[in-house]
């Protein structure tokens, strides 16, 4: 159970100070201030060259015409439609609760062509 801070001789709240703070909470021992800054500082290579990775990405991206950009974005739509189950079938029990009067084909038909231009 977690408790205030102790009481010093002269009546005054202490608060534990960080070598204190190593108690163990639900089962688990809590990590320092100066441990989670240390596994924080670990962190940012990986980081950096995951922005690299990125920024490379993006200027490769750059490069190619708009046409082929909408051709690989319509393919990648059309192949996430064919290959995202749960996905597809929120899309269609969307539209048919939006479209009830419309039939099964069409609905798949909207799903279809929405997919294909969003992605």
């Amino acid at each position: 159970m977690p408790r205030g801070p102790a009481v010093s001789f002269h009546g005054c709240p202490v608060w534990p100070t960080k070598v204190e703070k190593r108690k163990r909470h639900h089962g688990r021992r809590l990590r320092t201030v100066s441990e989670t800054e240390e596994k924080k500082a670990k962190g940012v290579p990986l980081q950096l060259v995951e922005y690299g990775a990125a920024a490379s990405l993006l200027f490769l991206v750059h490069l190619i015409p708009f046409s082929l950009i909408r051709l690989l974005s319509s393919l990648l739509g059309r192949l996430f439609f064919l290959f995202g189950r749960r996905r597809r079938s929120i899309a269609l029990e969307n539209l048919n609760h939006a479209f009830p009067h419309k039939k099964a084909e069409e609905v798949e038909r909207i799903a279809r062509r929405v997919s294909s231009l969003l992605y």
